[in-house]
């Protein structure tokens, strides 16, 4: 009977103990309950819309702004908006002017308090941001910004050195006043370079495999085929391929500097930002071309005399701190700027591969004149003639006759297995790992055009999946083959 009364009690007492704990609680959340609402009520009722200050825009010659990051004063020279303690220092003005339109007026949305004796409540004890203007008779204004109101409505803050009376203003505006000094230079303007109108594309790196491409329609060794010599990247000069290339130059469009760092570097900023010994080098010629009446987009119907040429160039150094932007220095500029490393990376780190002609065997029935295969041991002349059809159009055509070792052949049947060899292109690049059983060619393509003349060789290389291709005498990609051996199969049936 004593055990349970004894436990009872225990069981009475915890009972009694949570209940004292709920009673706590409760008041506690009643009293923060009320102090909140007590204070909203306070700041409801305090005075609507007062305003703080107000200037005339043109007459303010002087902006000061202090933030976490920044502590800039501007004057105003002639109209033009300079820095302080540096009148060299490239200001961007739209910037400037922006900032000083926020800031000629403010008017605050209500007072709450008119005898302020704590500002920390507010955050005002230590401003995040502190703004300052004074115009050309003198007068000054300046407000310091706080914490956002309880419901949103803005920043508290409090003008001049009144920290007595403590207002809600706008706070829209205080990102205008973020910047640091470098945000606030003038960035130099991107060269415009339409794709189109690129002749050089080259890119020097410190490591790694360098790139040039030149256009020369008269005087290229691909003229033939887009006019693009592709002179660096391989051990010897391969056909650029229009529209491969044409990607890699549209990079360019999305060049954009992002901040500046340094107006006017000095050797020493130079080597320390990279510049002085760049990881790429940059060096574009293109052309612009003055108004015309001809709309034409066609690059190669542009006259010459309406061309002007110019050459960009850019040096990129080292990542910054946040390893998302390079510093980089544009020809004609003693700055240095930022560029994301994503553009940089777009415009200097492309695979050279995805520029190359990749068709070793145009295959065009227009302009062949011979074909002369060696396969499997046997060798194939074959031939096609054509003559030109009368017609009334502007486009020409043809009645062709084929002969295999001089024995006509089905003329379909050869130019569609000719027209196949179009298919073959090149997978990759052949790498030095690769050891080939052999260098005797498996075949061996002659071409005789109205133009040229040239052959086109396989011969192994991994025993399964690609073939070596030696076009006169390069010899750098693999192709497949599946496809290489349906090809010659298909071209040595021909009757």
């Amino acid at each position: 009977m004593e055990r349970i009364m004894t436990k009872q009690k225990k069981q009475t007492i915890t009972i009694l103990v949570l209940l004292l704990l709920l009673i706590l609680l409760g008041g506690a959340y009643l009293f923060a309950n009320n102090y909140q609402k007590a204070k909203e009520k306070k700041e409801s009722s305090a005075t609507k819309s007062v305003s703080l200050y107000k200037f005339k825009e043109s007459n303010i010659t002087k902006l000061h702004y202090k933030n976490s990051n920044a502590n800039i004063t501007f004057v105003k020279e002639k109209n033009t908006w300079k820095l302080e303690n540096d009148k060299d220092f490239p200001v961007d003005q739209r910037k400037v002017k922006t900032m000083v339109s926020d800031m000629a007026a403010v008017t605050a949305s209500r007072q709450i308090t008119k005898d302020c004796n704590d500002l920390s409540e507010y955050a005002l004890d230590s401003p995040s941001l502190v703004i300052e203007l004074t115009d050309k008779n003198g007068k000054t204004e300046s407000i310091s910004y706080g914490l956002e109101s309880a419901a949103a409505e803005g920043c508290y803050a409090y003008t001049g050195d009144n920290t007595k009376e403590v207002y809600v203003v706008p706070s829209n505006v205080t990102d205008d006043f973020s910047y640091t000094q470098a945000q606030l230079m003038t960035l130099p303007d991107t060269p415009d370079i339409s794709a189109q109108y690129v002749t050089s594309y080259e890119v020097d790196k410190k490591k790694g495999t360098n790139f040039l491409a030149t256009y020369d329609n008269k005087k290229a060794k691909y003229k033939d085929i887009y006019g693009w010599d592709i002179t660096k990247a391989y051990d010897q000069t391969v056909a650029g391929d229009e529209d491969g290339l044409q990607t890699v130059f549209s990079t360019l469009s999305g060049l954009e500097y992002t901040e500046g760092v340094v107006y006017h570097a000095t050797k020493k900023e130079e080597k320390q930002y990279g510049i002085s010994n760049p990881k790429y080098t940059l060096n574009v010629r293109y052309y612009t071309v003055k108004d015309t009446d001809d709309d034409s987009s066609d690059s190669t119907e542009i006259a010459e005399k309406d061309k002007t040429y110019h050459t960009f160039k850019l040096l990129v150094g080292n990542l910054d701190d946040t390893q998302q932007n390079y510093y980089v220095q544009p020809s004609g500029s003693n700055g240095i700027y930022l560029v994301s490393a994503d553009t940089i990376a777009s415009i200097a780190e492309f695979e050279a591969f995805s520029c190359v002609y990749k068709t070793p065997c145009p295959a065009n029935t227009d302009s062949l004149k011979s074909l002369t295969l060696n396969y499997q041991g046997k060798k194939y002349t074959m031939t096609l003639d054509k003559e030109e059809k009368p017609s009334t159009s502007s486009s020409k055509e043809y009645n062709y006759t084929s002969k295999v070792n001089g024995k006509k052949v089905s003329d379909k049947t050869f130019r569609k297995a000719y027209e196949a060899l179009g298919n073959i292109t090149y997978s990759a690049t052949i790498k030095s790992s690769v050891k080939p059983s052999s260098d005797t060619p498996v075949a061996t393509l002659q071409f005789a055009e109205d133009n040229k003349n040239f052959t086109v060789s396989f011969l192994p290389y991994d025993g399964s999946n690609f073939y070596r291709v030696k076009v006169n005498d390069v010899c750098l990609f693999v192709a497949d083959m599946t496809t290489v051996d349906s090809c010659l199969k298909d071209l040595a049936a021909v009757k």
